[in-house]
């Protein structure tokens, strides 16, 4: 006994081995007593095997209506333990409901094993109908927020919110120096998040980081209102929050992830608002020191495009292109020069120059070359689809365009030869309006080069008809083939007939009307010239 008192538990276990082993012992009343203390020992050394055969010893020798029925019971409630410890779960069971049966001390302990055993053994039910009867017969029990914190993790195990709030609540008020106190605000905070009432939850963990500060539970909450802040795009109210924590100081490398991160939660979520809010606010916040200022602006400029907010989305897009290389240089290039057309062509320049893809390579010149024939920089243009023309698996529209555009340059030079050869590609190529102007370009060749015959051919082969403003180009142009062959007849109707009958282009109407007083003022002229023609060669008289 000595021994035991004084924790050495092997003397103990040894003097008792000597005790039950003497032949003179088995007189002795405290004979078995010795079994009992002998599962004690091993137990307090963690030998739950050799404890489980003494305590057993003691309850084969004894029983509950001896002199000692408390150490009997005791003997059971251990019994049950080494059951337990030892995952024999049917046994322990048994061994506490008679241990809970006796209502002797350790009754309430007892229920409560019970309930855990229940547990393990995947009978929630049965779980929670031990725990609530140990509340109701032992309310001021030391196991009773135990029981209360166990009733509350059951429930919202099985997703009955309610009742574990209930739970949780209770063990709040009624246990308020329980070490589950912090957990169960925890829980709740929880509960509340996961029904989106992100201010309740974040009020209980407040609570945890006020009333238990450097505590694990404490920590726990802290990195609960982060995620909640975070996830609701409030990052910057999280980083306000912490400067009045005390000893919650935050690395300024880590209050950037977390801002930025915020943003970036609500922008994959597609909260565009939220997003642009946060974005603006990480920008707002860290100037130029931001690490992910890059980032923050692209986002931000992506949300803003997608709202139509197209100024704020190009200051993004602007930012971005301007900086070094960067993951987001093409894109936001790309961006700029589809959105800001005042300026497209110099950042359709600038990805021509930066493109990894040959995608976008070839969006960059082909964008680069109608903007230059656009602004009339025909020499920029010309090179752009010169450049154009030799890429290998380019779109055939691209390849249309380009022939296009070189047409016209080389028409506007002069070079009627080489424009044409491009206008038939397109004319070959294309069936659509663009094949309609490029077989009128080619009929004004024909009329250039005199070649009258081809060109009033071309005309009238019906190469037009789908395509009213190039039939009606057509006719104005064939007007021409007849002023040049003096037919001021066929050219005087060929042109009324447009006026009387076209109700479309008002610039070709007036072309129209310009060139009827010509020929009218030909025709006449002609007249006169005839005239007097015919009056030089009368006789005299």
């Amino acid at each position: 006994e000595i021994a035991y008192k004084n924790k050495s538990y092997g003397d103990a276990i040894s003097q008792y081995n000597r005790f039950i082993n003497n032949t003179e012992s088995k007189s002795s009343k405290l004979y078995n007593t010795a079994f009992y203390a002998m599962g004690y020992a091993y137990f307090m050394q963690e030998n739950y095997l050799q404890a489980l055969n003494f305590f057993k010893k003691y309850k084969d020798q004894e029983n509950f209506f001896s002199k000692t029925p408390q150490r009997y019971v005791d003997n059971s409630l251990r019994l049950a333990d080494c059951y337990f410890l030892l995952s024999q779960y049917e046994k322990a069971a048994d061994a506490y409901s008679y241990v809970v049966s006796k209502q002797f001390e350790g009754a309430d302990y007892a229920m409560f094993q019970h309930g855990i055993l229940l547990g393990l053994m995947k009978q929630p039910a049965q779980k929670i109908i031990v725990l609530q009867k140990l509340t109701n017969q032992y309310p001021k029990s030391i196991y009773a927020d135990d029981a209360y914190f166990e009733l509350a993790s059951v429930y919202q195990d099985q997703g009955n919110d309610k009742q574990a709030e209930n739970a949780y609540n209770v063990l709040i008020s009624n246990y308020q120096e329980s070490p589950f106190i912090p957990l169960a605000y925890n829980r709740l905070a929880l509960i509340y998040y996961n029904r989106n009432m992100d201010d309740k939850a974040l009020s209980y963990c407040k609570t945890v980081v006020d009333k238990f500060p450097r505590t694990e539970s404490s920590q726990d909450a802290m990195r609960l209102a982060e995620m909640i802040y975070i996830n609701s795009g409030r990052g910057d109210e999280y980083l306000d929050w912490l400067k009045t924590v005390p000893n919650a100081d935050i690395k300024i490398t880590r209050q950037d992830s977390l801002l930025y991160e915020s943003a970036m939660t609500q922008f994959r979520s597609g909260d565009c608002d939220k997003a642009i809010k946060g974005f603006n606010s990480y920008i707002e916040r860290f100037g130029s020191k931001g690490f992910f200022l890059v980032n923050a602006h692209y986002y931000a400029g992506e949300c803003e495009n997608s709202k139509k907010n197209t100024n704020e989305a190009i200051k993004h897009y602007i930012y971005v292109a301007t900086q070094s290389k960067n993951e987001h240089s093409e894109n936001a290039t790309i961006k700029l020069a589809r959105l800001n057309y005042g300026e497209a062509q110099k950042y359709y320049e600038q990805l021509e120059k930066i493109a990894t893809s040959e995608i976008n390579y070839i969006e960059g010149l082909v964008g680069e070359m109608r903007c230059n024939y656009n602004l009339a920089y025909y020499p920029a243009a010309k090179k752009n689809a010169i450049a154009i023309l030799p890429i290998k698996n380019i779109a055939k529209e691209n390849l249309i365009e380009a022939n296009m555009i070189l047409g016209k340059i080389q028409l506007m030079d002069n070079n009627l030869v080489t424009a044409q050869f491009h206008f038939n590609y397109v004319a070959k190529e294309s069936k659509n309006v663009v094949g309609a102007e490029a077989q009128y370009n080619l009929a004004n060749i024909d009329f250039l080069q005199q070649k009258y015959d081809s060109c009033r051919e071309r005309i009238l082969n019906d190469y037009f008809s789908p395509y009213e403003f190039w039939v009606v180009k057509g006719f104005i142009l064939l007007s021409d083939v007849y002023v040049a062959q003096k037919d001021y007849f066929q050219a005087r109707a060929t042109l009324q007939g447009i006026i009387d009958s076209y109700k479309g282009n008002k610039t070709l109407l007036e072309e129209s009307k310009e060139k009827l007083k010509k020929v009218e003022e030909l025709e006449n002229a002609d007249k006169e010239s005839k005239k007097t023609k015919k009056t030089e060669i009368l006789p005299e008289e």
